[in-house]
């Protein structure tokens, strides 16, 4: 008897561990941009989105605004669909890389019109699915000042 109660303990715990572990999601991705933090008005600058999977797999997309007038455009080594619409870019992978990290790099250029001093911080989102389910994360942003002259101490 003793044996047939452990036994039923036993098919008990691994169902549980079975359960659990159809549970288990893998960690969220991460992302965060970088680049210089000051940009003179009319000129351009080159900002790296770097993704770390974190066991995702399938489409995902980075969203971001930009402010009015400001356009925005892939660098020659861009391996993404990239789109501007209405002030947003969005960078799409239909099947993101394989690798642990990926980084893309893109251009903002800023109109001549823009004040000096203003500072952004340009914000985004990325996007992806996890066992059918839509998610997003914000993606730690980068922060750009607009300067008459660059300054050395940043």
């Amino acid at each position: 008897m003793h044996c047939a109660m452990l036994s039923k303990f036993r098919t008990k715990l691994l169902c549980l561990l079975l359960s659990l572990a159809g549970q288990i999601s893998y960690a969220q991705p991460e992302a965060f941009l970088s680049g210089p933090e000051q940009i003179r008005p009319g000129h351009g600058t080159g900002l790296v989105l770097t993704i770390y999977r974190n066991g995702i797999t399938g489409p995902i997309r980075f969203v971001q605004k930009i402010p009015k007038g400001w356009q925005a455009g892939p660098l020659p080594v861009f391996n993404a669909d990239m789109q501007v619409v209405e002030n947003q870019i969005q960078i799409t992978w239909l099947q993101i890389p394989l690798n642990d990290t990926i980084q893309i790099a893109y251009e903002l250029h800023v109109p001549k019109t823009e004040n000096i001093g203003q500072t952004y911080l340009l914000d985004a989102q990325l996007q992806y699915f996890e066992n059918n389910n839509r998610k997003a994360i914000a993606v730690r942003p980068q922060v750009l000042k607009i300067v008459k002259f660059f300054s050395r101490f940043q």
